[in-house]
């Protein structure tokens, strides 16, 4: 979804019954922590950047608030695989 460099990282549970607005949601709370946490050091251009394995990079389609519905005619565990 993105190929530049990682300045930061921050884990996160996701758990069984996550949905994509779910786990936005969780980001969106997270986003302003790391930002605050990296903006000087990226203004005075001192922060890491890592660069990414293209090897282990992972594609994905455009995102919707129609990802966010669940279909329950699936099983909770193929929804969680």
């Amino acid at each position: 979804m993105d190929a530049g460099e990682i300045i930061d990282q921050i884990k996160i549970k996701i758990e069984k019954n996550e949905t994509a607005k779910t786990l936005n949601d969780k980001f969106l709370k997270l986003y302003p922590r790391i930002l605050i946490k990296n903006i000087d050091l990226i203004l005075n251009n001192k922060h890491k950047k890592i660069t990414q394995d293209a090897s282990k990079a992972t594609y994905c389609c455009k995102r919707t608030p129609s990802d966010g519905k669940i279909i329950f005619i699936i099983h909770q565990i193929q929804l969680c695989d």
